[in-house]
């Protein structure tokens, strides 16, 4: 992957800087950087939006063949900068623990603090996770957290009663390779929701190759230090932050525009996309100690996001069934064909893919084919009553079905082309932009919208919905 800078005088600047020396991919020295700050923040400070507010807690594994990129050496690094920099109840674990353990570690500082805060800095994932039965609940406990509600009930005995956790926050960084990820997350994984929570950071590229290191002292990490304990105390003091105006509305227009994958992975990451550049944004913010969310934060978030979400989708690209989804595209395609203008209901064509596509694989299909015109969509009436209220959908291929371009258009969004990652072998000129780069303008503003806004062709204008009293029909 490529580099990617931070915004100019930043903390985030000050810590890549201090790894400039090191061959981690910049890629790496960023977000282990966006993690230090949530972890130092904690629930002090948190974006406040309406019935769903975001805390700084971040979960990010960072991925790569063992050697390959030296992962373990930033993830040490963040945690050499995190010391003295943590609240009094904070924990920070290294090694391997099991759900029960941590729970119980958690419930304790629950009843000293009135909160419990839990920082994992793991170097390799899997000695974290382990294969055994009873470490296997860690992903449905992280996932359960990863919300921080202000109580859970659970843990504890049926002779001794539950361990109740008051204001949990846990925050995550982690090593781990492809294979293992691969082996070990497997699609019922991906769909309940851990790895959506998730940010994958892989990159194969070093920013720089150093074979024999020069005699230098160890980096001056004291500045670092104290800009992350000013950070820490700006948020506890602005305790809320929000996006400005103007951030607001671009990220309004950006969440009614943008366009969905149909593979599990991305699907299943998507439904989180906005939670994530909220976060990022928010800490971008509070790394430059504002009080509010710029256009610059949210841009900067929006791109870093984005390449974050490749980054995942190249990773479990062979964990989520391709070849099965492409045969179920390939059926679809074909079953249309053959209704022609009678087209067929929902309930039917499913039937007819439901050894190859799973219910959210298919449903993730179908938008991808309305979105692009390749099928239209309308409803029939169950009943002959004007006031019954219950609809069948039916779907009919148009001609756009067997357009090349729409079609490539589908398997792209699909994860059928590897389009996503382009990784590129020199890194020693960071060539993304930064915060205030019109590379960024250029990025954000070519957000694809929906179809019923490029279409000029009636036939298949998905904003019209038919109605019918024919049975037959």
């Amino acid at each position: 992957m490529l580099s990617i800078t931070a915004p100019k005088d930043s903390y985030i600047e000050l810590f890549m800087s201090l790894l400039k020396d090191q061959e981690t991919p910049s890629e790496y020295d960023f977000w282990a950087a966006v993690w230090t700050i949530g972890a130092a923040v904690g629930r002090s400070c948190y974006i406040d939006r309406p019935r769903a507010p975001i805390f700084f807690n971040w979960y990010i594994v960072i991925c790569a063949e063992s050697g390959m990129t030296r992962k373990s050496t930033v993830i040490n690094f963040a945690n050499d900068i995190l010391e003295g920099c943590l609240p009094e109840c904070a924990d920070i674990i290294q090694n391997k623990t099991t759900p029960e353990k941590l729970w119980s570690l958690m419930a304790n500082r629950s009843g000293q603090y009135g909160r419990s805060h839990i920082v994992l800095n793991i170097s390799e994932m899997v000695t974290f996770f382990g294969r055994e039965g009873y470490s296997m609940g860690m992903p449905v406990l992280l996932t359960d957290l990863y919300d921080c509600p202000t109580k859970r009930e659970g843990g504890g005995s049926v002779n001794y009663g539950t361990l109740p956790l008051i204001n949990p926050f846990i925050t995550l960084i982690a090593g781990s390779t492809p294979s293992w990820l691969a082996r070990a997350i497997n699609p019922d994984v991906i769909e309940g929701g851990f790895t959506s929570r998730v940010i994958f950071i892989n990159s194969d590229y070093r920013k720089k190759l150093i074979f024999w290191p020069d005699e230098l002292a160890r980096p001056n990490i004291q500045a670092a230090k104290e800009y992350l304990n000013a950070i820490r105390d700006h948020a506890a003091r602005l305790h809320t932050i929000q996006p400005d105006e103007k951030a607001k509305a671009f990220l309004t227009k950006w969440y009614g525009t943008r366009t969905f994958n149909a593979d599990t992975y991305s699907r299943s990451f998507e439904s989180r996309e906005d939670s994530h550049v909220l976060r990022l944004a928010g800490t971008l913010a509070l790394s430059q100690l504002k009080s509010s969310i710029g256009l610059s934060e949210v841009e900067l978030a929006l791109y870093a996001i984005s390449r974050a979400k490749k980054s995942g989708r190249s990773i479990f690209k062979s964990a989520v069934s391709n070849l099965r989804l492409a045969n179920g595209l390939d059926k679809i395609r074909e079953v249309l064909l053959k209704r022609g203008l009678n087209g067929i209901n929902n309930k039917e064509l499913h039937l007819r893919v439901r050894y190859l596509l799973g219910t959210m694989d298919y449903n993730g299909v179908m938008d991808i084919l309305i979105d692009t015109g390749a099928v239209r969509m309308y409803q029939v009436s169950n009943r002959r009553s004007e006031k019954s209220s219950r609809f069948t959908k039916y779907f009919m291929a148009t001609t756009k079905i067997l357009d090349k371009k729409i079609w490539h258009e589908v398997l792209s969004r699909s994860g059928q082309l590897n389009e996503d990652v382009h990784p590129q072998p020199d890194e020693t000129k960071p060539v993304l932009p930064s915060s205030n780069s019109l590379a960024l303008e250029d990025h954000t503003s070519t957000q694809k919208p929906s179809h019923s806004d490029l279409s000029s062709l009636p036939s298949i204008d998905l904003s019209i919905s038919y109605t019918s009293d024919d049975l037959d029909r």
